[in-house]
């Protein structure tokens, strides 16, 4: 109830412009480092750097959001406006369908890719660098002395020591961080997504789009399409909904009618987004010394990733902060 009281709270114009500045400038900021790390790292993860596209189907919706895009402009993100015959000569993939469009919005610095591929690879270069990892483990008690991190004790009792603590636990923060006293507002929002084959799909998706109509997203990776959308309030079931996964096939077919009427066999997924009431991440320290946060950034978690491991890092390290972080501490929950 009290996470609902927060979001109804946040649903304000002047509230939700506000957030939406936090989020833009951490996501700014995420993708000078996020361009960084890569190019010194030359990963490969199905990487493209096309932009993102939204496109709208009626004149209301695309003149409200180009309201909204113009902020974009005080927060250092270009964007152009498009008709419909833009959009298809752009994003030739939706020529068949450009008749149903009124228009779209190009944002040409956005870059996509796949997030598992990235962080595999990100974790191999770490594994090169000295770190340990340690998957399939459960972590069920953060330890403390006095007023002080100290360690954590997993599932099967082993204890590890430690001067600092970064708590990147998504939707199982609160139950992890209640009891040392601090509570954080976050909240599991389900999602879901399928990924096809579009080898032979001519012509090809080459770039994100975000369907407002449909509130959905597909991502082009490689010879992959990933389809993704809902926002489901379900607590912490995870199980598969049929329907949800149809309307996402649905989705397909409204978007490229050229696409093969079998689309194949989907890897259907489905997921806990962490949501804070205001839709912006905590990160900063907890008010345990030693222990950080890094948590609730809902369906920006990769976006947000490079960026909020930077700030976290400099913080930890008390290196000279390129980024304020006042604007994401828990204590604008607690304070």
């Amino acid at each position: 109830m009290g996470w609902t009281i927060g979001f109804f709270r946040n649903a304000t114009q002047e509230t939700y412009l506000k957030n939406s500045g936090k989020n833009a400038r951490l996501a700014q900021y995420s993708i000078r480092a996020f361009r960084e790390l890569t190019n010194e790292l030359n990963f490969s993860f199905d990487r493209a750097d096309q932009g993102t596209l939204k496109i709208y189907r009626d004149k209301t919706g695309l003149s409200d959001a180009v309201t909204v895009a113009r902020r974009c402009a005080q927060w250092d993100i270009p964007f152009t406006v498009l008709d419909s015959k833009a959009v298809a000569e752009l994003e030739p993939s939706l020529a068949p369908i450009s008749h149903q469009l009124t228009g779209g919005i190009h944002f040409p610095e956005d870059i996509s890719g796949d997030a598992h591929r990235f962080c595999a690879e990100l974790a191999a270069v770490t594994d090169e660098l000295g770190a340990t990892f340690h998957y399939g483990t459960r972590v069920n008690e953060i330890l403390k002395s006095h007023h002080s991190f100290r360690g954590i004790r997993l599932a099967s009792g082993e204890e590890i020591e430690a001067d600092a603590c970064v708590v990147a636990t998504g939707v199982g923060t609160p139950q992890i961080l209640k009891p040392l006293g601090i509570r954080v507002p976050i909240e599991p929002v389900k999602g879901y997504s399928i990924t096809v084959d579009i080898e032979n799909w001519h012509p090809r998706p080459q770039r994100p789009i975000i369907d407002e109509h449909y509130h959905a997203a597909v991502c082009p990776l490689g010879q992959r399409l990933r389809v993704a959308g809902t926002a489901e309030f379900a607590g912490f079931d995870t199980q598969m909904r049929p329907a949800r996964i149809q309307n996402l096939h649905h989705l397909i077919g409204e978007l490229y009618p050229q696409a093969p009427n079998d689309t194949g066999t989907d890897n259907a997924w489905t997921g806990l987004r962490p949501m804070t009431p205001d839709g912006v991440g905590i990160m900063g320290e907890s008010g345990l010394k030693g222990l950080y946060l890094n948590t609730g950034h809902g369906h920006l978690g990769w976006t947000m990733a490079t960026g909020a491991g930077r700030a976290l890092s400099e913080l930890i390290t008390e290196r000279e902060s390129r980024f304020d972080l006042a604007d994401f501490s828990v204590e604008r929950f607690t304070g």
